[in-house]
């Protein structure tokens, strides 16, 4: 049966392609995964591995969203129409009267008919994979029975079946591209861009003109005056020289670590888990825990203070023997709410453990750290046992009066293996 649908002619380079839309039904009962496709075998192991399908992916997160959100979208699927029939009709050709001015443009718009072959998703075969399994039932959700009915957008390639080589040949070029170039968002950008993970959004909100780390500055970079806010939304990195405090990244897992002490649900909050928005109430309650922590940290911890008044001294503060390096370290940020989090899990104030931080040794090159978070090569370990691990020292350091002896030898050995037998714990703090 042919597909006839609307469509806008152009070309690329040597390759001439039509934009059109198709009802979600239509479009993933006419169309096939790569895959499917035995003439290409020939693909290199790279290839192979983009063509296979993630099935948890698909049922964990993409199924999830299609069925649950309401401002669901995606982008233009790219469909290879291979060995199969293609007449193009413009509006003209089909008798239609267009106005003078309009047909030039015309020309490009108009209807596409597709007889025999096969149609092959070179680009989104996840989402037709998604899409699949809820047209058919395999999916429950508030939106699951209305999904069949979206228009989704299609880009169509032909495939040059008078020169199979070459056309083989371009067909993987550009599958290959496609998934090659298109680069998935990094961390950062998807903490500022996310409007269904619960702890982007409270970030982001602690970021705001007036909330604790909404502090604005202004450096010059590139002999240009920037003005932005004191946390660095760009990157997951902070450079030696930079007057920024910490990361978006940092302060998202900070936002983890507070929500979850209160009590929230990681499979409904974590978009990846869930991509449900959490209601407002429910973001609303959770960032007035959001805000008391960071607030009570960055007016509690003194060299905090300093810094946040004069953040042209950060550079300073950070640097390797200054007292409190590590604590201007956005890994350091991660470590120390764990370690609060542990602290007050024991029955410990905040206020109290938080004042109890200025009095532990920070100097980044300080014995308590080596081999414990900080490598030989003076690095910061990015491993998640090293992070662990430092979190349980710090909370040892802030809380060991609440502790038992066997608590506190347990401590002991669990650090000795990573700083090793000679190790010694340090002192807590008491006040």
């Amino acid at each position: 049966m042919a597909t006839l649908v609307p469509a806008v002619k152009g070309q690329m380079g040597s390759t001439p392609y039509y934009m059109t839309k198709m009802k979600a039904r239509e479009f993933t009962s006419s169309t096939r995964a790569a895959s499917d496709l035995e003439e290409w075998a020939t693909f290199d192991i790279e290839e192979r591995m983009q063509r296979e399908l993630n099935e948890t992916r698909i049922r964990e997160e993409i199924v999830p969203y299609l069925t649950r959100s309401a401002d669901r979208f995606f982008g233009a699927f790219v469909v290879l129409i291979y060995r199969g029939e293609v007449t193009f009709e413009s509006l003209g050709d089909v008798g239609h009267q267009v106005p003078f001015a309009y047909r030039s443009a015309a020309a490009d718009i108009g209807f596409l008919t597709i007889d025999g072959g096969q149609l092959i998703v070179l680009d989104g075969q996840h989402r037709r994979a998604a899409f699949k399994a809820v047209i058919e039932g395999d999916a429950t959700g508030e939106f699951a029975a209305k999904v069949g009915d979206d228009e989704v957008e299609v880009v169509f390639i032909e495939f040059d079946s008078d020169d199979e080589t070459r056309s083989n040949e371009k067909v993987r070029r550009i599958f290959n591209k496609l998934n090659r170039h298109a680069k998935p968002t990094g961390r950062s950008d998807d903490i500022i861009t996310s409007e269904d993970d619960g702890y982007a959004i409270l970030a982001r909100r602690l970021l705001r003109r007036g909330e604790p780390l909404g502090i604005q500055i202004t450096e010059k970079k590139r002999g240009n005056t920037i003005h932005d806010v004191i946390v660095n939304w760009r990157s997951t990195t902070i450079a030696a020289r930079s007057l920024r405090f910490t990361t978006v990244s940092a302060v998202y897992e900070t936002v983890k670590t507070i929500c979850e002490h209160h009590g929230v649900d990681r499979r409904r909050w974590d978009e990846k888990k869930n991509a449900v928005r959490p209601s407002d109430l429910e973001l609303d309650e959770a960032y007035e825990h959001v805000h008391h922590w960071w607030d009570t940290i960055l007016n509690g911890v003194r060299v905090f203070r300093e810094a946040l008044n004069t953040p042209s001294r950060l550079p300073e503060l950070r640097a390797p023997g200054e007292p409190y390096s590590l604590l201007f370290k956005p890994a350091a940020h991660i470590v120390l709410f764990r370690a609060l989090s542990i602290a007050t899990d024991r029955g410990l104030e905040l206020s109290k453990a938080v004042d109890r931080l200025n009095e532990i040794d920070w100097n980044i090159e300080s014995g308590i750290w080596k081999d414990v978070l900080i490598q030989p090569n003076g690095r910061i370990s990015a491993r998640k046992e090293h992070y662990n691990i430092t979190a349980e020292l710090v909370a040892y350091l802030v809380s060991a009066d609440l502790m038992n002896t066997d608590e506190i030898d347990q401590i002991r050995e669990a650090v000795q293996q990573f700083g090793g037998a000679s190790y010694r714990l340090p002192e807590p703090v008491v006040s």
